[in-house]
């Protein structure tokens, strides 16, 4: 990681501004072990591609919309998340509070 920080320290004093925010997207891929353009909602444990695709077409594509469709109507979400998982991880999904 070091590495990475040091690009962003030597672009950000050369007033590189494009290879500086090119850095730190990298440095978030990392990190997080996903590309910057998959869903952020592959981080949430046992969400996969395709329950993300259900998700989708709910317009529901990230944190903050799920969380709001869950407050909003929660036995829709349980329902959606029911169909693509099973029991235990619809439980450990939400005992974890991801919604």
């Amino acid at each position: 990681m070091c590495h990475f920080q040091a690009i962003v320290d030597v672009a950000g004093e050369q007033g590189w501004l494009a290879c500086c925010l090119q850095a730190q997207t990298l440095i978030k891929m990392v990190i997080q072990g996903q590309w910057a353009d998959d869903s952020p909602l592959l981080q949430l444990p046992h969400f996969d591609s395709s329950l993300i695709s259900t998700l989708g077409s709910a317009a529901i594509d990230n944190l903050p919309t799920l969380l709001h469709k869950a407050r909003d109507n929660p036995r829709s979400v349980h329902d959606a998340l029911k169909n693509h998982l099973k029991k235990n991880e619809v439980d450990e999904v939400s005992r974890k509070k991801c919604f």
